[in-house]
């Protein structure tokens, strides 16, 4: 009777890990980030853009900047909702605060006019890092060299 028992628990036992394990299985997948994000309907059906075409255009939108050396870029949705995170490495002379609005409104258009995207969510901009421009001259130092003494000259 006592092993009867035992086997019945072990059976609930597996049982109920095997649901968890798949409960978790599919939580997992309806979680996952979708691979395409809508851009706009069009007649009966949606036009889609793979969020990896939609990172590197961005990406090259910002590289097209001189203040920019590269930018990685990160594209979620939350719900119907987009959010674009861009990480920049910058030349150590832009100045983030001239650049920045121009960097935002030419994604937007990008997003807006060329993909014809509805909404373009938020933009979140991180400076990642900042490189020594290259192109830049040191400061000039200017080694003072004592005065000689001409060599006609005798000492007195």
């Amino acid at each position: 009777m006592i092993a009867a028992i035992q086997d019945s628990y072990l059976t609930v036992l597996v049982f109920a890990l095997c649901t968890a394990f798949f409960i978790v299985l599919l939580w997992a997948m309806l979680r996952r980030p979708r691979d395409r994000v809508v851009a706009f309907a069009a007649g009966n059906g949606n036009v889609t853009i793979s969020r990896k075409a939609l990172q590197d255009v961005i990406a090259r939108t910002c590289e097209s900047f001189p203040e920019i050396i590269r930018a990685k870029v990160q594209v979620t949705t939350s719900g119907h909702k987009l959010k674009t995170r861009i990480q920049l490495h910058l030349r150590q002379s832009a100045r983030i605060r001239d650049f920045s609005e121009r960097l935002r409104n030419e994604i937007t258009t990008i997003m807006t006019e060329n993909l014809g995207m509805e909404d373009v969510g938020t933009m979140e901009f991180q400076v990642a890092g900042i490189a020594e421009d290259k192109n830049r001259k040191p400061p000039e130092t200017e080694l003072k060299t004592p005065a000689r003494e001409s060599s006609d000259e005798k000492p007195e």
